[in-house]
């Protein structure tokens, strides 16, 4: 861990970290994904469902992968959306784990002083996730690049939220989902 400063003031690390997740979830997490959890570091399709059994570790790994997202893009809005706020505090617990993993001189080299609240993780790259609820009061207005619906099914008023709010809200970013 205290190697990790140096590591990230070499040009040729940080570019391995913004093509390869895994390569870079191993270096500042210190999380050695599962090859099925690999997968979904690595995915960079613009529609991804994630169905797997309980506790396998899903949520883990798209904590990570969205905490990649920011810290290696410029830039970057995430909203994550969950159907009500106890899901979404889980959420952001397992985002945590992996900020609690890095040691405090690269936290303060990645994000904000004062840059890591409850609602809202940002980046001195001006990146950020959004945490909010199924409320498309909430939603509207945001730009994001990437939206992440934690148990999508349980979402109300699923089908007016996804084609009048997140769509649009996604194709003007060309965002994922």
């Amino acid at each position: 861990p205290e190697v990790i400063p140096f590591l990230l003031d070499n040009e040729q690390i940080i570019a391995k970290c913004q093509t390869d997740y895994c390569f870079a979830a191993r270096l500042l997490f210190r999380f050695d994904p599962y090859p099925y959890q690999a997968k979904i570091l690595i995915d960079n399709s613009p529609f991804v469902a994630i169905r797997q059994a309980r506790q396998t570790g899903k949520s883990f790994v798209v904590a990570a992968r969205l905490l990649l997202d920011i810290i290696f893009n410029e830039g970057y809005k995430i909203l994550v959306l969950a159907p009500s706020m106890r899901q979404v505090q889980f959420f952001r617990d397992r985002i945590d784990t992996h900020l609690n993993r890095l040691p405090p001189e690269v936290r303060a080299m990645l994000f904000k002083p004062r840059g890591i609240l409850r609602q809202k993780i940002e980046t001195q790259l001006e990146s950020v996730i959004y945490f909010v609820t199924n409320s498309p009061d909430l939603i509207l207005g945001f730009t994001a690049h990437k939206v992440f619906a934690d148990e999508a099914a349980m979402l109300k008023n699923d089908y007016y939220l996804f084609d009048n709010i997140l769509y649009p809200m996604l194709a003007s970013t060309n965002g994922s989902l």
